[in-house]
């Protein structure tokens, strides 16, 4: 059983009702994690959540066989694997710890029960979950942008006008 008070420090729970937080927390496990341990890979069918207590943690791509991208990095308060809560969805990126990490692992099918026994609860993890992805999805599509802007020729390949 995770402690509580672990559990708090992930942003997503910060005001979450105790109930639901127990029931979590009874269904997780606090983990440790080496520097350069990788939690899951591109493309891989994820079955965990993933919840950085302590740590940082990389979300990579693949851009060639011999070059990865830095998508983002995972810092204390972070949720991530949550693409596992939808059926037959491979994982976007590669996760990798750059520090120790301490982090709540939690079966993504346990979650998934007990959000649908905290429906109100639910809807607020889901609300934000979107949020994240509205947030990652804007960070992105700054990113590609300002690529263009100092890399005109790729407009180009984009056929952007």
């Amino acid at each position: 059983m995770v402690p509580l008070k672990d559990l708090r420090r992930i942003n997503i729970f910060k005001d979450a009702p105790d109930e639901v937080l127990e029931k979590i927390a009874a269904s997780s496990t606090l983990k440790i994690y080496s520097p350069d341990d990788v939690l899951f890979k591109e493309g891989e069918m994820v079955k965990d959540i993933f919840m950085l207590v302590h740590g940082k943690v990389l979300l990579e791509v693949a851009v060639s066989p011999t070059v990865s991208l830095a998508l983002d990095a995972m810092k204390a308060g972070y949720i991530f694997g949550v693409t596992s809560l939808l059926p037959e969805v491979p994982a976007p990126a590669t996760a990798i710890c750059v520090d120790v990490c301490e982090i709540i692992v939690i079966e993504a099918n346990e979650m998934r029960r007990i959000l649908e026994s905290f429906k109100d609860f639910a809807y607020i993890f889901m609300t934000r979950v979107a949020n994240i992805f509205r947030l990652h999805l804007e960070a992105r599509t700054k990113q590609f942008l300002k690529i263009i802007q100092f890399h005109p020729e790729l407009k180009e390949l984009f056929e952007i006008k």
